[in-house]
Parts: C-alpha cells; sequence; structure tokens
C-alpha cells in the first residue's frame, strides 16, 4: 500500500465539506468549482466516480475548490466501480457497474442539494 500526497493543508486553511455550512457565496465557488473540476475530468473522457463531501475540500482564504481522492477514476463507458465498492455512501451505483460521466452529474446535484439543505 502506497499514498501519494501533493500538497498537506493544515485544517486551519481548508476542510472537506462534511458537515459544513456553507453561506450562499462560498457555496457558488464550491458549486462553480466542483463543475470545472468536473468539466476538467470529462473533457478528457474521465469520470471522477466518488464525488461526495468527503472528497470536496473548500479553502475559503483563497475561495479555491479541490477535488481529492482519486483512485477511484476510470473511463467513461469502459472501466467499472470497484468491487469493494461501500454501497452505504450513496453514490447511486453498484459494484463493478461501468463508470459514466452520467454518474457524477447525478452525484454532483446531491451534493449541491444537500449542502444547499434541500434533501
Amino acid at each position: 500500500m502506497f499514498m501519494v500526497i501533493m500538497e498537506y493543508i493544515p485544517n486551519s486553511k481548508g476542510a472537506s465539506l462534511c458537515g459544513a455550512s456553507l453561506l450562499p457565496p462560498a457555496l457558488g465557488s464550491v458549486r462553480q468549482g466542483v463543475s470545472q473540476a468536473l468539466d476538467l475530468l470529462h473533457g478528457q473522457n474521465l469520470v471522477f466516480g466518488d464525488l461526495r463531501e468527503l472528497n470536496v475540500l473548500y479553502l475559503p482564504e483563497e475561495d479555491r475548490v479541490l477535488l481529492v481522492d482519486f483512485d477511484g477514476v476510470g473511463r467513461d463507458g469502459e472501466d467499472r466501480y470497484s468491487a469493494c465498492l461501500n454501497h452505504e455512501v450513496g453514490l447511486g451505483v453498484v459494484r463493478l457497474q461501468i463508470m459514466e460521466k452520467s454518474h457524477d452529474d447525478g452525484n454532483f446535484k446531491r451534493l449541491m442539494d444537500r449542502l444547499s439543505g434541500e434533501l
């Protein structure tokens, strides 16, 4: 097992969106940042595959959003979700299902609904 750390971000600079309560300007920044990140991935025919609060960091001082945990990324229409996928995380997919960009789109909508309190 190995781990690659690209940058250390202390808690004082930013945190995952788990349990986050964001004001409308920050919520807009998160929406835009995640949308741009997905557009970049989808433009390369890639599916993020694990879009949830835990894997999105918001850096309020920089008004910047980062996606983390890229070990679930795969090619649209080719790769499959992990056989060890935890169905309880609510990604709307099942183990070994073919990965599709539309799954990211659905998870993006669910993420934003949860963050804005619509669910």
